[in-house]
């Protein structure tokens, strides 16, 4: 009889746990965010969903500081985000270029009055296409951890260099451009 109750019991709590619900949409997420972390060995990540201009799931994984033990708080840690910037910066241009707020051929100085002139017009559409002769990183400025108080005050960089070629005449990856063109957004 004692047997048969403690088998009935071990029976009871496996069946319960065949019982579990199925991880949500959050958990699923976190599940897939750990396994890249493990593939790629990256020491932390922040991932964050919205959904209608609202953050509805934000979550820190891995160390902002692995040699202090510093975990990744989604509300603190900042990461360099390197050229994902170039794809935000391309919807705010997408989404003032349909509210008719920006006008994809006008000078750039039409929205960056400070920007110097330059030997043919450059034009956020360039920009935006890699085309308008704004030089790259030189060197190691790639590394630079200079804060600037504005997009507009990080064009000091590169505002005064000149152009690698006409623009609208070849192509020539360009952050910088990049970064000209998110002063247009901000102008705009």
């Amino acid at each position: 009889m004692q047997l048969s109750l403690r088998l009935l019991l071990v029976f009871i709590l496996l069946a319960g746990f065949s019982c579990a619900p199925k991880p949500g949409p959050a958990e699923k997420a976190s599940e897939l965010v750990q396994a890249w972390m493990e593939e790629t060995h990256a020491v932390g990540v922040t991932v964050s969903v919205g959904r209608d201009g609202e953050i509805i799931w934000s979550q820190g994984f891995g160390y902002a500081d692995l040699e202090q033990d510093v975990p990744v708080d989604p509300g603190k840690t900042l990461f360099r985000v390197g050229s994902v910037a170039k794809s935000m910066t391309a919807t705010a241009v997408g989404i003032l270029y349909e509210a008719g707020k920006l006008d994809l051929d006008a000078p750039v100085q039409t929205y960056v009055p400070g920007f110097p002139q330059k030997q043919g017009v450059i034009t956020p559409r360039l920009l935006g296409g890699h085309i308008a002769g704004i030089r790259h990183y030189q060197g190691d400025e790639n590394l630079s951890n200079v804060p600037y108080d504005s997009v507009t005050a990080s064009l000091a960089i590169f505002k005064d260099d000149p152009l690698l070629h006409a623009p609208g005449s070849k192509y020539h990856y360009s952050s910088y451009g990049f970064n000209l063109l998110s002063a247009v957004v901000e102008g705009a």
